[in-house]
């Protein structure tokens, strides 16, 4: 037979040809219904499994695809007659958004905060400098309020004050600011809040012209006090303006601390401690921010463990017999609103008893208080508004304390002493909670005094808003710190809001007591 005629086998001319769909499954379908064991059966196995397998390679992983995304997209429900549901996610930690890391030590060598040496601080120019990049607060603080307190002072109003400050209503509310008083203070402090520092915290340097190589050191104290100045004007993380600011100053402070209850990058003297206490305390107490409460305990706890035995303090809460007035001042403060706070912490009240024993050791029979001993000197407010705050049966050392301050006077041509704005500091407060003509001749001084001698740079800031910060007042201040300046003044200015009444008394005679069980209850409103 020729090549060309030849037949090509049936079996072999189907593996050949390409029949059309409709073909393709007839024969499959017909060879489904042979003999299991037959060729033909196995043939139309094949060629379903090829007919079926690239539609299966696309339709397979499209649908394992839609049930993936309708399960991570559809919200838990809980079924019908089971009690299986998932757990509701977790609430956000209050207010402080970072978490606590640990401390990192920082790098500056230690600063001695009470005998500093200068820093040069020519004129600062007109400056416009940004906020730094913040994260947001993850959920709102909630409502103030007024904590009950176990001390012998009643405090009426404690915070309220402040709110109206912050609020921008205290002009005319009868606590004794003006508008050009709370103009000053907006200024410091919107002056602190372009000086802050990218992690937070505010230094010595901080907003000095040479700040880029400056001393760097005592930023807990200097931290503290600017805080304490946002916190007397009522500010707090959850405030319009300043709410930012003062939420990265406090993170930075909380994760400056220590184990021990120190806090990293602390001056020599330690100074910085009790500061930093006073503002953390202040804090918890117009927050109520529950991850401040047991950072503020520590702090809190190093205080008290420190006290000597006259009951009074000196250099790094150490328990040495050495009683520093200056330093006394901030451990009475701070433990003081520690109480006010309800803060826990072992020993808190019997520090407290005990340290009216140890400003009186200081105390010299003509009224004056000495630095670390009983004599004459400019730290006679302190002792006289540390006896205010503990609501000390001793008016006869507070009424002599405040004769001798009236002899004090406030003017930057004539200043105070070496230091005179941490004396006026004090003695604006221990006059604010006398009252009566001691407030009145010191507030005729004081206020204009501030006022006129603030740096105001005129629509340095924000919104063309202005800034302002204080110098010395003398060229013998310890500390020429523009920021440890700045707060000082800030706070002195503060007093209307943080102590908006006077002190109320007993008509008792001065018993001499020693300790709490001989006092006489004091009323202070709106400290």
């Amino acid at each position: 037979m020729p090549h060309h005629t030849r037949r090509i086998h049936p079996v072999l001319l189907e593996l050949f040809e390409q029949p059309s769909l409709a073909e393709r499954s007839r024969r499959i379908i017909h060879g489904l219904h042979q003999p299991r064991n037959t060729g033909e059966y196995r043939r139309a196995r094949l060629a379903l499994k090829r007919l079926l397998s690239p539609a299966c390679a696309i339709v397979v992983p499209l649908i394992a695809l839609l049930l993936l995304s309708l399960l991570g997209s559809t919200p838990a429900r809980e079924k019908r007659g089971s009690t299986f549901a998932l757990p509701p996610p977790p609430e956000p930690l209050p207010r402080l958004d970072a978490p606590l890391k640990p401390p990192v030590p920082l790098p500056t060598p230690p600063i001695v905060l009470n005998t500093m040496p200068g820093i040069a601080a020519p004129e600062l120019p007109p400056m416009t400098a940004p906020q730094p990049a913040v994260t947001p607060m993850m959920s709102a603080l909630p409502p103030m309020g007024v904590r009950p307190t176990r001390s012998p002072v009643v405090m009426q109003g404690v915070y309220q004050a402040r709110a109206a400050a912050a609020g921008g209503n205290v002009v005319g509310s009868g606590c004794g600011a003006t508008a050009a008083t709370e103009s000053a203070v907006l200024n410091a402090l919107r002056w602190l809040q372009c000086v802050q520092e990218k992690n937070g915290s505010w230094t010595l340097a901080s907003g000095s012209p040479d700040a880029a190589t400056g001393r760097k050191g005592a930023a807990p104290a200097m931290t503290g006090l600017a805080l304490l100045a946002y916190l007397a004007h009522g500010e707090t993380p959850n405030s319009e303006e300043f709410g930012i600011t003062v939420q990265r100053g406090l993170e930075w402070l909380v994760q400056a601390q220590d184990a021990t209850g120190h806090f990293h990058g602390r001056d020599a003297h330690d100074y910085s401690h009790p500061i930093a206490t006073f503002a953390l305390c202040e804090a918890y107490g117009m927050t109520a921010n529950p991850l401040l409460a047991p950072i503020a305990s520590r702090a809190v706890q190093v205080i008290v463990d420190g006290q000597n035995i006259h009951g009074g303090w000196t250099y790094n809460c150490r328990p040495d017999p050495r009683n520093d007035l200056s330093y006394m001042g901030w451990c009475v403060q701070a433990l003081k609103a520690a109480s006010l706070a309800t803060i826990t912490c072992t020993g808190l009240d019997e520090a407290l008893r005990r340290a009216e024993a140890g400003l009186i050791h200081n105390a010299a029979p003509g009224g004056s208080f000495g630095y670390t001993g009983p004599g004459n000197g400019h730290l006679t407010g302190v002792g006289v508004l540390g006896l205010q705050l503990l609501g000390s049966n001793r008016r006869g050392h507070i009424a002599r304390g405040l004769q001798t301050l009236d002899a004090a006077t406030c003017s930057w041509d004539q200043p105070l002493g070496r230091n005179p704005l941490y004396y006026w500091y004090y003695i604006t407060q221990a006059k604010r909670l006398a009252g009566g003509e001691h407030w009145e001749r010191w507030n005729e001084q004081f206020a204009g005094e501030f006022v006129r001698n603030q740096v105001v740079l005129k629509g340095a800031g924000k919104d063309d808003n202005d800034l302002g910060y204080w110098d010395p007042a003398s060229a013998s201040e310890h500390c020429k710190s523009r920021v440890y300046n700045t707060t000082l003044c800030a706070l002195t200015l503060e007093v209307y809001y943080k102590v908006g009444g006077h002190v109320t008394e007993s008509p008792q005679p001065d018993t001499g007591g020693e300790g709490y069980g001989n006092e006489i209850p004091v009323t202070i409103s709106g400290l």
